[in-house]
């Protein structure tokens, strides 16, 4: 059980995710009957700290290309394994979008960023995250299967699931491992 104290030790972990991550196996269920799960991941800290399994559902027809470029509905699913804090998930997400976009490209998101920001809570193991995106309806948020938030912006919603699966992501590892599927 990770105590109060352990997470204090834990705190930079979201922002050392990108460091490394491994193959993983996460059982989640899909939110969409017409997705199915693609591959999956696990975001490490230093190679050996497991943080969270992270899995990418799309129809079974999409092709890797699709996913990054085009408008396919996709859900991405992230599972806890430690505590996090909710300031450190959210200066993660920073640092991603901050090495993927220019000041303009963000403050022409910011709002939409703080909404999706203020929405995160801290985790204790076994929480989930999931960040649906559904052409047409933007991108939402849920959390342990509640509904946080959504945001009806196709083009932000893309911006915003380009911090696991865009160029230079929150981990290169765990982009690989979501992307990496037989088309």
């Amino acid at each position: 059980m990770i105590t109060r104290a352990k997470k204090v030790w834990f705190a930079p972990l979201a922002l050392m995710l990108m460091l490394s991550s491994s193959l993983g196996a996460v059982s989640m269920i899909p939110s969409n009957q017409d997705l199915v799960l693609k591959s999956s991941g696990t975001a490490t800290w230093m190679r050996f700290v497991r943080v969270y399994d992270a899995a990418l559902f799309a129809p079974s027809d999409a092709r890797v290309e699709q996913v990054l470029q085009k408008d396919v509905p996709l859900s991405l699913k992230i599972e806890y394994l430690i505590g996090v804090s909710a300031d450190n998930i959210v200066k993660a997400a920073d640092v991603a979008l901050a090495r993927q976009h220019g000041p303009e490209v963000l403050d022409r998101y910011s709002t939409h960023i703080q909404r999706l920001h203020q929405s995160y809570q801290s985790t204790e193991p076994g929480d989930r995250y999931r960040l649906d995106y559904r052409p047409g309806e933007g991108i939402s948020l849920w959390f342990n299967d509640q509904y946080l938030v959504s945001i009806n912006d196709d083009k932000f919603a893309r911006l915003y699931v380009g911090i696991w699966l865009g160029e230079q992501p929150l981990s290169e590892r765990l982009r690989t491992a979501l992307l990496n599927w037989e088309d």
